[in-house]
């Protein structure tokens, strides 16, 4: 079956995901079969990786504004009261 014949049935691969079982349609020797299966697993958690570093900058981030909101907030409480 081709990638083509894969595309018009509905499914929810893309079309990496079609290409790949094209690519594996014919059996292969299980050895091959566990380092393709380990270098895909290793990408994905790569990607992974780096978007969960990508979240915890920027939860820093937000953290920080809120910090700076929460101190400017509290002093300008006391700007209209003459305290300042």
């Amino acid at each position: 079956m081709l990638v083509n014949d894969l595309m018009r049935k509905p499914t929810s691969l893309n079309e990496q995901q079609l290409e790949m079982l094209c690519l594996l349609k014919v059996p292969i020797p299980a050895e091959d079969y566990d380092e393709v299966k380990r270098m895909v697993v290793k990408s994905l958690a790569r990607n992974i990786d780096s978007g969960t570093g990508n979240v915890m900058e920027e939860i820093e981030w937000i953290t920080e504004i809120h910090e700076f909101w929460n101190r400017e907030n509290a002093a300008s409480r006391y700007v209209n009261t003459g305290i300042y």
